[in-house]
């Protein structure tokens, strides 16, 4: 026997707030402000306070960055780790060797898409995109792959299959899992994330590949220095300085400049101990992250390691990164002046984080709203108990 649902006036609120959010994206417009304004909305329905209406689009703010810290902390550090690595340029040690087995634009295309994942999934699309663009991509180009194709398998591997899983990191899982209440787990949705990624992932790289096959052209330095020229009409410059962080980033990335060290210019004035320190961190930071996969796989294929449970593989993944960023920056620094570039490198790591993250807090919590429990109670300042599943009560009711 079920109990009947009452569906109220702030149930059909937030109804219209989610179908906002869905229409704002199909119109590829930003869904902050929509969902602020559904906030106050449902707060106001639920209420009937204009005070509570106002308080609770702080709230639902400050109850996601509660929920969400541990994502943003662990963005923040893995960030950390990268900006060390590229200091020693360790970051373009690690993917370098693929270079020589790009032997045609066929094998460029698979190469490209295998590696921005592979990166994608430990430090996020956002900085493995403009790594992979600078030191691959170029690579590519003369192999025979056109710079459109190149562009077409960093994307959909990095900005699509491995975001949309976030298998490592736990950012995408988290926030699912949070604004699908307690009796959802991270964990959960991160196995069927990884599973849908892949599948949709493969299909849309094949079909990238199937159409532009047919230009792929024979290697040539040429084509790398044709491409070098269109890219120097200060297209770029002016691309840095519009549209989003992402595209920003991406901008800056794939002139045809290579990437070069905060403090150690470029690989050529390295001198020896840089230089050998650069080596044993690209093979380190690897061997590391495998080794944090193998502590979340091997439970799970019935392996006697003890379960992560909870945030404990997020926890895991950030204490690795802020261990091997560390030891990055006293091998590249020296220890006395490591102790300021750390924190250096943290805070970069934060500014990073808060950019790429933070207009997901107003959303988060508009979401939450809907979950019950605490914290909807604590977006809609009433108590816990008295809180509604709106959410759960509208799929109920249909």
């Amino acid at each position: 026997m079920t109990s009947h649902v009452v569906i109220t006036a702030a149930h059909w609120a937030y109804l219209a707030g989610v179908a906002a959010v869905v229409l704002t994206m199909v119109l590829r417009a930003n869904v902050v402000v929509p969902s602020i304004v559904a906030t106050f909305v449902v707060s106001l329905a639920w209420t009937h306070s204009p005070v509570n209406g106002l308080a609770s689009i702080f709230n639902a703010s400050f109850v996601a960055a509660k929920e969400l810290f541990n994502i943003f902390l662990v963005i923040a550090l893995i960030t950390s780790l990268l900006n060390a690595l590229k200091a020693l340029r360790s970051d373009v040690r690690m993917v370098q060797p693929f270079r020589a087995v790009m032997t045609n634009g066929h094998s460029a295309f698979i190469i490209l898409a295998a590696i921005t994942y592979v990166i994608s999934l430990f430090f996020w699309p956002t900085p493995a995109v403009p790594l992979v663009s600078a030191v691959l991509l170029p690579a590519a180009i003369v192999a025979g792959l056109p710079p459109l194709a190149g562009a077409m398998a960093i994307a959909i591997a990095g900005q699509g299959m491995a975001l949309s899983s976030d298998y490592v990191i736990g950012v995408a899982p988290g926030i699912s899992a949070k604004a699908a209440g307690a009796a959802v787990s991270a964990a959960v949705v991160a196995d069927r994330a990884l599973v849908l990624s892949l599948i949709t992932g493969i299909i849309a790289l094949v079909l990238a590949y199937l159409s532009i096959r047919r230009t792929i052209q024979p290697g040539s330095e040429a084509l790398l220095e044709r491409w070098q020229r269109q890219a120097g009409d200060g297209e770029t410059a002016r691309l840095e300085t519009v549209g989003t962080f992402d595209k920003a980033e991406i901008a800056r990335a794939t002139g045809a400049e290579p990437l070069a060290g905060k403090a150690n210019g470029n690989a050529a004035a390295l001198d020896a101990r840089h230089a050998m320190w650069s080596k044993v961190f690209a093979i380190l930071t690897p061997l590391g992250f495998a080794a944090v996969i193998a502590v979340m796989v091997l439970p799970r294929l019935g392996i006697g390691v003890a379960d992560l449970k909870g945030g404990d593989a997020a926890a895991l993944v950030g204490g690795m990164g802020l261990a091997l960023m560390i030891l990055a920056t006293a091998a590249g620094e020296g220890l006395r002046k490591s102790l300021d570039v750390c924190a250096d490198h943290i805070t970069d790591g934060f500014v990073f984080a808060f950019k790429a993250m933070g207009a997901v807090l107003p959303i988060a919590g508009f979401f939450f709203t809907g979950a019950g429990g605490e914290m909807a109670g604590a977006v809609l300042n009433v108590p816990a108990a008295n809180a509604p599943s709106l959410l759960f009560d509208l799929v109920s009711a249909a």
